[in-house]
């Protein structure tokens, strides 16, 4: 039985020898056609998701914190280790939860705003070059037309 350090180790290892589809040299690097679009629905369909990771977590921890009235040691309930010991445990995961709640929701309005921020590059680059278009339009072919003969 390997330990967690030899695990994590030996991915660390196989990560440094993954190599990208394009470093052998044989073309293109973004391995698209060049169609790629950001999807500003796919963006706010993962800012949801993470998002809702708080709510799915609230219940279970009020359930949890309700539990542990019975380890309080108080209402002429003696004082144990194992009550203190579980009284400790909870503590730490409940703000261990409220770290992971507030990362979600900082996390969620990242990937708004990513969404957004990615649609709207898109949108200028487009309109950037349909500017361009618009003011330097092609010159009329020269030479080899009819003229009138």
């Amino acid at each position: 039985m390997t330990t967690f350090q030899e695990e994590w180790a030996q991915l660390k290892a196989d990560a440094a020898r993954t190599k990208l589809a394009s470093a052998d040299g044989s073309g293109d690097a973004s391995g698209t056609s060049g169609q790629m679009k950001s999807d500003r629905a796919a963006w706010r369909q993962a800012a949801k998701s993470v998002g809702g990771l708080p709510s799915n977590t609230a219940k279970p921890l009020a359930s949890l914190e309700k539990d542990q009235s019975g380890f309080s040691g108080g209402s002429g309930t003696p004082e144990t280790e194992s009550g203190a010991a579980q009284r400790a445990l909870f503590r730490s995961w409940k703000t261990y939860m409220t770290q992971v709640n507030k990362r979600c929701t900082t996390l969620e309005s990242a990937l708004e705003k990513a969404g957004s921020d990615q649609s709207g590059n898109e949108q200028d680059v487009r309109d950037s070059f349909t500017s361009l278009s618009r003011r330097y339009k092609d010159t009329p072919e020269l030479g080899g037309q009819k003229q009138g003969k």
